[in-house]
């Protein structure tokens, strides 16, 4: 069934014959590219807008051109001859070569053996080509693309694009399927078949590889939950269309636009922009509306307002520069303010120019002789501390000058900024009715902003006479206002002196209008306001279809998302359902085959079957993991197991899903291994003989009325006899061939064959010789 198939299925569950999203996918299949979500919501948006059309669409019984597959049970696919030629290592040649999988006219088991380069996997890929159209080896290598093409390069025998010479053909029981110059015949062979279940390699071991065997799916939408086990267990028992319609119900539900805000509010969030820019276009049309009508009597002219604007001189504002070079030096020089006190210094230099006045007039001084010093020595010391005193007060001076004129011009600097304020204000004002001034009120807001902030700074700050001022006043009110000034300069500065010179050059083009054509100004205002307004008026329509469009965009969406979760739960349900069904015999197949070889490292399988309740909401997928009897622990068996025991439970698996699609279908499909396994020490023998006894034991068990064919090719003589005892055991029927090369190979009219058959060894008597010994 694909997955148009399963569309209609769902259409007629009576929980889904109401649902819109799902006749209209149904019907528009070839219309709908779930890829491109964007462009599927925007045609399912044009299709929900015609409800008439839909309710007739979806009392249709039926739907035109829907075809869908049904599986044909009893059919046999065991396989009784392949012919090949100028495919991969086998050489073009007529007749072709060929192998013989009949003994006594029916098809039988069979063990080939044969050296590296005999031709092995050019046998299994021809087998695996027709019955699947691909090579499963070739994903393994540089051929990734899953096209015809490709895989025809990949199998050709010389590599070229010629594929005229190349020729396969498997005949089966009830079917035959032939490759012939580019072109496959499919004589009875369904499509629906799961022929992928009949193969096992190397490349089957690689993709279990990467299964998430816990069931816990990661990713979002398509690719969410791809590599579950349960997923690809659904794809391989036959409902990958299931799985697809799964994946991209998941798609349309997680699908959200590139927005910030989850999908339910973005119809209030465009709303609501939209409503807002509506209402402020409203407001300015009204506002020309007023100026249109207004302009007619108005008796001052715009011209005559522009000449009120005073231009703004910006070299004022580099004041700024000057005010931080003083405020700096007074911040160096804090250390002379600190060490001395101003009075103190005038007090000390009256005091010792008396002094040497008194020494000049009295050389006998009774306190000098007292020290023991000459007139001289103390007259020189007094002069040195006097001229110290002075040259200290004078630098004093000089920094209190600084810092007075530092603090004078933020005054001043201040009392500027201020009018730049007012004037801007008034400006904005007077222009605030004039559509044609809205560039330059722009400007004068910008300018505002900037002003605002430089203007805090200063009347936040204690701004008197610096005479008036302690030293520790000046110090900090230097540190504050510097450290503020610095703060926002030098970007605030600039930025500002570009908009006051943006601002004066916009006044001067306001104030000098040039007329066009002849007319006046008053003409040219008339027509700008009238153009402005068919302007504004189409740009209010154009958001009310926006807004019109985006409301019925999100409001289909939401319906398909909301009829999307409705399928969806229908669609999970199933699945599980069936896979529930089908597990029976999977779960059998693991537990025979690992458990015994468990029991050493105190594990078993723990496979948890998937559920689905949709009344108590429980929903829980499968899962197969190993488990510690003591503790309870799970384990992933893709990190506990060794190379050779991980190829042993990937081979259960698929035969496990091979027995339950046998039982399930009733399609009779062989087993063909290619290669996969290798034994190099008794002990591996052993467990790989057991493992197919066990296979033997299970298929004829649960499918007794289908004969099994086991296909295995190996270039392993240990594998070649543990497969061949244990086929002998439970089937009589048994071919062993031996590969060789192709210019050895024995005509057989139709066909020359590749290998010789091989005398069946006589296990019972070999066992039976065992036990006596």
């Amino acid at each position: 069934m694909d997955e148009r198939g399963v569309l209609y299925t769902l259409s007629k569950d009576e929980t889904l014959n109401t649902n819109i999203f799902l006749n209209v996918w149904l019907r528009k299949y070839k219309e709908l590219n779930i890829g491109e979500l964007k462009s599927f919501f925007e045609k399912l948006d044009t299709y929900y807008q015609d409800n008439s059309v839909l309710a007739g669409e979806m009392n249709q019984d039926t739907i035109d051109q829907c075809e869908y597959d049904t599986i044909v049970q009893d059919l046999d696919y065991r396989i009784k001859r392949v012919e090949l030629s100028g495919f991969r290592g086998i050489r073009n040649n007529a007749p072709p070569y060929g192998l013989d999988f009949c003994y006594a006219s029916e098809p039988s088991n069979a063990v080939i053996f044969g050296n590296n380069g005999t031709g092995k996997s050019s046998i299994y890929q021809a087998i695996e080509f027709l019955f699947t159209e691909k090579i499963g080896e070739a994903d393994l290598r540089e051929y990734k693309l899953q096209d015809k093409q490709r895989y025809d390069l990949y199998s050709n025998n010389d590599n070229t694009e010629n594929n005229s010479d190349k020729m396969c053909r498997v005949e089966a029981v009830d079917a035959t399927k032939t490759y012939s110059n580019g072109a496959y015949t499919d004589e009875g062979l369904q499509r629906i078949v799961k022929y992928d279940l009949c193969f096992f390699s190397e490349n089957d071991i690689y993709n279990l590889g990467k299964t998430i065997w816990d069931g816990k799916g990661k990713g979002k939408g398509k690719e969410k939950d791809i590599n579950t086990i349960q997923n690809t267990f659904a794809k391989k028992l036959g409902l990958e269309a299931w799985v697809n319609v799964l994946a991209s119900l998941t798609q349309i539900i997680e699908y959200k636009p590139k927005r910030k805000k989850p999908v339910n509010g973005e119809v209030d969030e465009r709303h609501k922009f939209l409503k807002e820019e509506i209402t402020i276009l409203t407001d300015r049309l009204t506002k020309i509306s007023q100026t249109n009508t207004s302009n007619s009597q108005q008796e001052v002219p715009i011209k005559t307002i522009i000449e009120k604007f005073q231009a703004i001189d910006d070299n004022n504002i580099r004041m700024v520069d000057e005010i931080l070079k003083d405020l700096t030096i007074v911040e160096l020089n804090i250390d002379v303010l600190e060490s001395y006190e101003v009075g103190y210094n005038e007090n000390m230099i009256r005091f010792l120019a008396l002094g040497l006045e008194l020494i000049v007039d009295n050389p006998s001084c009774p306190f000098c002789e007292q020290d023991n010093k000459t007139t001289s020595t103390i007259e020189t010391e007094v002069k040195r501390r006097l001229q110290k005193l002075k040259e200290e007060n004078n630098k004093i001076d000089a920094v209190y000058k600084t810092a007075n004129r530092a603090i004078n011009m933020i005054r001043g600097y201040n009392n500027y900024i201020a009018d730049i304020q007012t004037s801007i204000s008034n400006d904005l004002s007077a222009a605030a009715d004039y559509i044609e001034l809205s560039e330059y009120r722009d400007l004068c807001s910008k300018m505002l902003s900037f002003i605002d902030l430089i203007h805090n700074i200063f009347i936040n700050q204690k701004t008197s006479d610096a005479s008036t001022l302690s030293i520790k006043e000046i110090y900090d009110l230097s540190r504050a206002i510097r450290y503020e000034l610095t703060r926002i300069y030098p970007s605030t500065f600039s930025e500002l002196s570009k908009l006051i010179q943006d601002r004066n050059a916009t006044l001067a083009k306001l104030a000098t209008p040039q007329p066009e054509n002849g007319k006046n100004n008053e003409d040219e205002d008339e027509n700008v306001i009238k153009a402005r307004i068919k302007l504004y008026q189409n740009e209010l329509d154009q958001k009310e279809q926006e807004l019109t469009e985006a409301t019925r965009f999100f409001g289909t969406m939401d319906k398909v998302k909301k009829d999307s979760e409705d399928i969806k739960k229908i669609v999970d349900g199933r699945i599980i359902k069936w896979l529930s069904n089908l597990l029976e015999p999977l779960q059998i197949t693991i537990e025979n085959v690992m458990n015994d070889y468990l029991k050493d490292d105190d594990l078993e399988i723990n496979i948890q079957k998937p559920v689905f309740n949709e009344d108590e909401n429980i929903r829980r997928d499968l899962s197969i993991m190993l488990k510690r009897k003591a503790g309870g622990q799970l384990i992933d068996p893709a990190r506990h197991f060794n190379t050779y025991r991980y190829k042993l439970f990937c081979f259960a698996v698929n035969m496990g899903l091979l027995l339950a699609y046998r039982k399930q279908y009733k399609i009779n499909l062989p087993i063909i291994i290619d290669d996969a396994f290798y034994s190099s020490d008794y002990v591996n023998l052993v467990l790989f003989q057991d493992t197919i006894k066990k296979i033997i034991y299970l298929f004829s068990k649960h499918t007794p009325n289908m004969t099994m064919q086991m296909i295995l090719f190996t270039h392993d003589l240990c594998i070649f006899k543990s497969v061949s005892n244990a086929l002998s055991y439970q089937q009589k029927d048994l071919l062993l061939y031996k590969l060789f090369s192709v210019n050895q190979g024995e005509n057989k009219g139709n066909y020359v064959s590749l290998g010789y058959k091989l005398p069946k060894p006589n296990v019972l008597k070999e066992n039976e010789q065992a036990n006596r010994g």
